[in-house]
């Protein structure tokens, strides 16, 4: 983490936004006049306290993502959010129709003291929701499908490897032993201890 501090909270980590936040967001994305007519957290995330908010100034509701205070982050997630922004332009063409669209992305830290980003909202239910409500025997369907879109992602191919952040590096091997490497740090500074 930033600061290194050892122990911290899910509340902490994951705090929320208030309505006057997500004001200055709407009144910044949309239009200065703009207000929010309804918001609701989403529960399910394990990084970014997520939001579905409705104004007068949208058709339709959006998700506000927000991502944790930046001296909170570790070092192996540091400015994730920038990094699933930057990877948005490979995976929209093999993910047509399974990526909402990204509205707005800010990191400046002047409207709000985090980055956010504001998204379409896709149609449908979580799986963790609904899948139970169908027979077991219908998930292989819903699996099958899972894998052909992970298959997809596979298929992407960019010029380096590695986080918006971290030096780039030519093989996947580079980026994935610097992720390691920083999980160690990070593991550390909590007082874990790495067993070899």
């Amino acid at each position: 983490m930033g600061t290194g501090a050892a122990k911290l909270d899910v509340e902490t980590w994951r705090r929320g936004v208030t309505r006057g936040e997500v004001e200055r967001i709407v009144a910044t994305v949309f239009d200065a006049n703009a207000t929010v007519v309804a918001m609701r957290a989403l529960s399910g995330g394990m990084y970014n306290s997520t939001w579905v908010v409705e104004t007068q100034a949208y058709p339709e509701p959006v998700v506000l993502r927000v991502a944790p205070d930046q001296h909170l982050q570790f070092r192996s997630e540091w400015q994730l959010m920038r990094n699933e922004y930057a990877v948005q332009p490979f995976l929209s063409a093999a993910l047509s129709g399974f990526l909402p669209r990204v509205i707005a992305a800010d990191w400046s830290l002047q409207v709000i003291d985090r980055d956010y980003m504001v998204l379409s909202m896709l149609p449908g239910v979580p799986a963790r929701e609904a899948l139970d409500r169908y027979p077991r025997p219908t998930w292989a369907a819903y699996f099958e499908q899972m894998g052909g879109l992970t298959k997809r992602v596979h298929a992407v191919a960019g010029d380096r490897f590695g986080t918006v952040a971290a030096p780039a590096h030519d093989r996947w091997s580079g980026a994935f032993l610097t992720s390691l490497s920083l999980i160690a740090q990070d593991s550390a500074r909590c007082g874990l201890i790495l067993q070899p």
